[in-house]
């Protein structure tokens, strides 16, 4: 028998829980990027997470929990970066590169003293985020060193954190929005209604702008996730952003700050070849596949309010870190078992 019932997400045959899908998900509700990728990975793991309301047991750890380095990343660069530029500075260069260090680092340590573990284990995260003169450069001084080689670039670090549809924070940026943008399909007829937080913006005098989400993790999203429509926040990110600002986006990419720090621009306008100095290869149809990810964005919404929660049909769990996996239904086998493609 196909995986069609119940037990397998599909509720889409039940009334009343239809009604209140309509009523959780209507017209009004306001979507983020990383919950519909949470759908398109796995429609189950958004079922228990987002409909269900289930959340996985904290942990005690001896250390930075993944979240709370990300977290401390990103509010060092946000903070530095606001300082740096309040301070009548522009752009990282070589022989700015010594005293945006002593600022970054100095902002590092006050950010780090937030937190407190006892072990040896946290000693060494700080060691590798803070560097010391036995082990070298840590994560910061790193980032700043891959500035300033785009120092010859027009792009120019102008926003932090710039929020939109997420009310008001005080880290966020001061120029954010508090109301979401609402996207709409090209014949008027689909319209969603998007939030989000972009980590980091650069702006050309011209009001050409590049986006980056920071990533404190090993892994990011690639070029080939975003065409297939699994990763959806740099293309929804671009739209959103043009859409308040008038301005034209030219790509966007992924800023992976750890012992190696390292950029990747996974989405870019034939034009971002000329505007930054690091070598990139252009998507091969940049606009299309933005319009691809707002139309997978729009099947996702409609899946979800409907009711298909499916397990994924795969050989293999394609979500490697899946806070439910010690409940999940998912099973190699039951494709075989039941003649489904994959």
């Amino acid at each position: 028998a196909a995986c069609d019932s119940s037990y397998d997400g599909i509720l889409s045959g039940d009334a009343s829980i239809g009604a209140v899908l309509a009523g959780q998900y209507g017209p009004d509700h306001v979507w983020s990027p990383t919950s519909l990728e949470t759908y398109a990975t796995c429609p189950f793991a958004y079922f228990l997470n987002r409909v269900a309301g289930l959340e996985a047991l904290p942990e005690v750890e001896p250390n930075l929990s993944a979240s709370d380095r990300g977290t401390a990343i990103h509010n060092v660069l946000s903070t530095f970066y606001r300082k740096w530029l309040a301070s009548g500075n522009t752009k990282v260069t070589l022989s700015t590169l010594a005293d945006a260090t002593e600022m970054i680092l100095r902002l590092a340590d006050a950010e780090l003293e937030k937190y407190s573990f006892d072990s040896p284990l946290w000693d060494a995260t700080k060691i590798l985020m803070l560097g010391n003169p036995q082990n070298g450069p840590g994560y910061f001084e790193r980032f700043l060193t891959s500035e300033t080689l785009e120092a010859d670039s027009p792009l120019v670090p102008s926003y932090f954190e710039f929020a939109f549809g997420m009310g008001t924070d005080p880290s966020d940026d001061p120029a954010s929005s508090p109301e979401p943008v609402e996207l709409a399909s090209p014949d008027g007829t689909k319209k969603l209604r998007i939030r989000g937080r972009i980590d980091r913006i650069d702006i050309t005098p011209e009001g050409q702008f590049l986006i980056y989400d920071y990533k404190s993790g090993r892994d990011h999203p690639k070029a080939k996730d975003i065409e297939a429509g699994t990763a959806l926040q740099l293309p929804l990110y671009l739209l959103s952003f043009g859409q308040i600002t008038g301005s034209h986006g030219i790509g966007g990419g992924y800023y992976t700050i750890r012992r190696e720090v390292e950029r990747s621009i996974v989405l870019a306008d034939s034009s971002a070849k000329d505007l930054m100095i690091s070598r990139l290869r252009p998507s091969a149809d940049f606009m299309g596949t933005i319009q691809h990810s707002r139309d997978c964005a729009f099947a996702y919404i409609e899946g979800i309010r409907n009711g298909r929660f499916p397990l994924p049909a795969e050989e293999k769990c394609p979500n490697r870190y899946c806070d439910f996996r010690r409940i999940c239904r998912f099973d190699p086998y039951r494709v075989l078992e039941t003649g489904e493609e994959t």
